[in-house]
């Protein structure tokens, strides 16, 4: 079965990545995925398969003692906008010095008019949130940093 692409909206989307200064932005549509990287004077499309990205957390385990605590980062699973609560003037999610449970819903990030819901991957207090409320995420981007004891 052939798609037909509407390379109209592909335009648009790619100049919207150059406007933003964005590096790379990923399009998924159904079963469809495109990523494209921009470079300086081009842009490349690079085709991947549509599969989900797990968060990819890095975590940092002090040497000293298995007591001490230890800092772990939730990054972006993907490029968007960033999202700290459900809804405008709304609570966070979560805020600074919060314990968060493993599962809770940390942020929104909005791609292609959908919002994808983050959650913690494990349980600690929040450290620092590392992007502004409405601000233009990269896919593996810092967002937040975590300390487990």
């Amino acid at each position: 079965m052939r798609m037909e692409i509407d390379l109209d909206y592909i335009k648009q989307i790619i100049e919207f990545a150059k406007e933003s200064g964005l590096k790379e932005i990923e399009i998924a549509e159904g079963q469809r995925s495109f990523r494209f990287v921009l470079t300086k004077d081009e842009v490349v499309p690079v085709t991947q398969p549509s599969i989900p990205q797990p968060i990819e957390v890095v975590e940092k385990v002090s040497e000293e003692t298995n007591q001490q605590l230890s800092t772990h980062q939730i990054k972006s699973p993907m490029v968007g906008t960033f999202y700290a609560s459900p809804a405008p003037g709304e609570q966070p999610f979560v805020n600074t010095g919060q314990r968060v449970q493993e599962g809770d819903i940390i942020c929104l990030i909005e791609a292609m008019k959908m919002f994808n819901k983050v959650r913690a991957d494990r349980s600690g207090v929040l450290k620092r949130v590392l992007i502004e409320d409405g601000g233009v995420v990269e896919y593996d981007q810092t967002l937040f940093e975590f300390e487990e004891a």
